[in-house]
Order: C-alpha cells, then sequence, then structure tokens
C-alpha cells in the first residue's frame, strides 16, 4: 500500500517538473543555438552588476512555444501568437508587436527579508497517528521590501501594438507604443534604497 502511494507521489513531482521545464532556454545558455542570440554583458539596472543583454530576431520564435531567459531581452521583429515569454531579474524591450494570445511575465530584482509568523498550523501528528493543531513559534513568512534598483526605465517596452488577449505581467513599469500602461502588480522601489 505504501509502495503504491509513493510511486503516485513520485510519478505526480515527475509530471509537475516536466511540464515546467518544457520551456526553451533564450541567450548564452540555450540548448538551440537561434535561440542564443547576440549576448553582451552590461549594466542593466542604475548600480547593479553586470548581466546579460541578449538581442534576438523574432523569427526564431515559434508560434505556440514557451521561452524563458534572465537579463535584458530586445526581440526585433514580431513575436508569433501564443507564445509564453518569462524573463527573471530583468527587462524585455519588443521592437514589434505581440501576438494574440500571448504570455509575458518580466520581473525586476526584488528586495524581501523574513520575519517571524508564529501561528497555529494543521499537521500530521506522528505520535498521536491523526493531524491536529498546534502553535507553531518558529513559522516564518517573506515579506517583499519591493524593487532592488530604482530605475527609470520600464521593465516591458513594447514599441509595436498587442494582438487580442495579450497577457503582460511584471512587477516594473509596462510601456506600449510609449504609453505608461496601468500595472496591477507594479512596485515601489524598497524604502531603505530610494
Amino acid at each position: 500500500m505504501f509502495a503504491k502511494r509513493l510511486s503516485k507521489i513520485f510519478l505526480s513531482v515527475a509530471l509537475a517538473v516536466s511540464m515546467f521545464s518544457c520551456s526553451n532556454r533564450i541567450g548564452p545558455n540555450a540548448d538551440k543555438s537561434e535561440l542564443k542570440g547576440e549576448v553582451t554583458e552590461t549594466t542593466i539596472f542604475p548600480g547593479g552588476p553586470k548581466q546579460s543583454d541578449i538581442r534576438l530576431d523574432a523569427s526564431n520564435l515559434k508560434e505556440g512555444e514557451a521561452y524563458s531567459t534572465s537579463g535584458k531581452l530586445t526581440i526585433n521583429g514580431n513575436i508569433p501568437k501564443n507564445v509564453t515569454l518569462s524573463v527573471d531579474d530583468g527587462k524585455l524591450v519588443v521592437n514589434g508587436n505581440i501576438g494574440a494570445g500571448s504570455n509575458i511575465d518580466v520581473n525586476e530584482p526584488i528586495v524581501s527579508h523574513t520575519e517571524n509568523d508564529p501561528g497555529y498550523d494543521y499537521s500530521y501528528n506522528t505520535f498521536s497517528g491523526k493531524f491536529e493543531w498546534h502553535y507553531d513559534f518558529l513559522r516564518t513568512k517573506t515579506v517583499v521590501d519591493g524593487l532592488r534598483y530604482n530605475d527609470p526605465e520600464p521593465a516591458v517596452q513594447v514599441n509595436g501594438s498587442c494582438g487580442e488577449n495579450v497577457k503582460i505581467s511584471s512587477n516594473g513599469k509596462v510601456v506600449v507604443k510609449g504609453a505608461l500602461i496601468q500595472n496591477k502588480n507594479q512596485m515601489n522601489v524598497a524604502p531603505a534604497l530610494k
């Protein structure tokens, strides 16, 4: 019985890992040569470290595919329909249009800290053999203070238009065709860094 449960858990974890690893890497660590692009190392954020600045031709992106990278990514040309693109600790510039149904997620570096958060938890008690409520004095939570860098440039800049049902998510500024877009996820700079 235990072995059967364990095999189901393993199968579920393996399936979840395979689903998240289906993204094509862009930049110097790309598996496909056409996704390596032109890479230089530069300072992307004021006062920040040098990071990859990647320039990629949009013709290398395929409809319905998922892509990920970190640093600054500049895409020259039109992004195809239904593309999922994730940029961590960086920025995105699109010199073209974004195809319908695409999902863009760009996150700038953040500052966070850990705080004590004691409270009640519901967990399995191995001594009694059942689930019980208990008070956890050691519980903590991560609190996001804000963006790491005071950067006037947008996290996402689209110099063309966006097709229907395009989703752009970012913790920084989003600009499309020169207009600042209302962004409910936009953060302020962390107070200690202003």
